[in-house]
């Protein structure tokens, strides 16, 4: 996995980007509140790239649009994405 993430970087520039399981969680209010439509966490790891403005995509956006791919969010709930956007893990 590793050599296959490591020669599509070199081809096209790809990076890595990390954040918290509540950074996640509040880009998926976020995006709930801008388009009305929940998404699982682990797309909001992605939408918390852009929505915090991660360096490496404000170099790449001078080049041309960025696209994020997102899913439904079948299993979750407002109230689960809240609870993981103030404490960091859903307590049962």
């Amino acid at each position: 996995l590793f050599e296959a993430y490591e020669a599509r970087r070199s081809e096209r520039g790809l990076e890595a980007w990390t954040c918290s399981d509540a950074d996640a969680a509040r880009a998926c209010l976020r995006f709930a509140d801008d388009h009305r439509v929940l998404v699982e966490p682990a797309c909001g790891a992605a939408l918390a790239a852009v929505y915090d403005s991660a360096p490496f995509l404000r170099e790449r956006a001078q080049h041309g649009p960025i696209v994020v791919e997102v899913c439904g969010g079948a299993i979750v709930d407002r109230n689960v994405l809240e609870k993981l956007a103030e404490f960091g893990h859903v307590r049962a």
